[in-house]
């Protein structure tokens, strides 16, 4: 099945679109530096060339590693798969890099609530844990070029 995209899968694949920003920025600021340091007694022509291409290369490198985010925005359409619940999992666990440094301070610790789907482990909301048990039919909202998961809903059809 398909449906158009809400606002809030845009803003969810907007957000998931950040790395891709944060990584050719991070190439852009050490290509510019670069080429400042490099060039800073020599001529100005092969500077700006230098720094053209750097600023093209990042922009190609934001728009590969985001190309098909981009794509499922442009196309409005994500897919809505249903799927069966074979087991609920929930457990305890403890931040990371949270250790005692005294011996009364203790770890701080979290819930987790997992469904186990065709052998694939999805964390979930404690909402949507509770709400379902096993053999429960859920519906993933999936953006179909990316194959990023928007939501996992309850089936209610």
């Amino acid at each position: 099945m398909k449906a158009k995209l809400t606002e809030s899968d845009i803003k969810n694949l907007k957000y998931e679109m950040r790395p891709g920003l944060i990584f050719s920025l991070f190439f852009s600021v050490f290509g510019i530096a670069g080429t400042i340091l490099y060039y800073a007694n020599n001529e100005i022509m092969p500077a700006a060339l230098v720094f053209s291409g750097t600023i093209l290369f990042c922009g190609m490198l934001y728009f590969l590693i985001n190309r098909n985010k981009l794509a499922d925005i442009g196309n409005k359409e994500k897919l809505l798969e249903i799927k069966i619940i074979d087991k609920k999992i929930s457990k305890t666990d403890w931040e990371v890099g949270n250790g005692s440094v005294a011996d009364y301070q203790e770890m701080k610790a979290f819930d987790l609530y997992n469904f186990i789907i065709d052998g694939v482990k999805y964390t979930v909301e404690k909402e949507l844990y509770e709400s379902c048990n096993a053999g429960d039919k859920i519906v993933f909202h999936t953006a179909p070029k990316s194959g990023h998961i928007l939501k996992i809903e309850k089936y209610t059809y």
